[in-house]
């Protein structure tokens, strides 16, 4: 959506900042999956106990870098076509629709934060006791992966809004128009002929 947002844009640095963040954030999804895969050597002891020592990442930093990253661009991919957004032409009904979902975009980032925070809590708690301490981050994780995926896909079903919105009004408004005016044209046709 960022993509098509800035296409319309001539300013040709905006265009390629959104290919660089697209490229990043890729890139940080791949990093972060190799490294979740081979975060300890062997691999199976990352989930086996072992009385040898391993050779292991450390997990907090991990995670915490991946939360930041992620929260980061998060802020960025929602405040990067803001500008451009508003300098389209639009009329104030649409301008109010996109800032709404601008805005909802950075009730979602922000609950990026609040994830970070509470993963920051359950990885440095004394008792490290994930299965008490982390349904407050998974809780976060779900608001905020659900708000951004309702944030992008709004924009495409306009057509269906519109279709259905259309549709509402024709109905209403033509449905009582037309027994109206069939009454009337009943109340000034002759009666029927009478037999006999």
């Amino acid at each position: 959506m960022v993509r098509r947002l800035t296409a319309v844009s001539s300013n040709k640095r905006e265009n390629a900042v959104v290919l660089i963040l697209a490229a990043l954030i890729t890139v940080n999804c791949f990093i972060f999956i190799v490294v979740e895969i081979f975060q300890c050597w062997p691999i199976p002891s990352a989930w086996m106990l072992s009385e040898t020592s391993n050779r292991c990442i450390d997990e907090k930093a991990h995670l915490m870098a991946a939360n930041i990253i992620n929260t980061a661009t998060d802020f960025a991919v929602v405040l990067l076509p803001i500008r451009t957004a508003m300098s389209i032409q639009l009329s104030s009904r649409q301008r109010v629709i996109v800032a709404g979902l601008f805005g909802i975009g950075l009730i979602g980032s922000s609950i990026g934060i609040a994830r970070t925070y509470f993963t920051c809590l359950l990885l440095h708690a004394a008792d490290y006791d994930i299965t008490w301490r982390s349904w407050y981050v998974w809780l976060s994780s779900l608001v905020e992966l659900h708000i951004g995926i309702i944030c992008a896909s709004i924009p495409a079903t306009k057509p269906v809004f519109i279709g259905f919105t259309q549709k509402r009004q024709t109905s209403f408004l033509l449905t009582p128009l037309t027994r109206h005016s069939e009454d009337e044209t009943s109340l000034h046709k002759p009666p029927p002929p009478t037999v006999g």
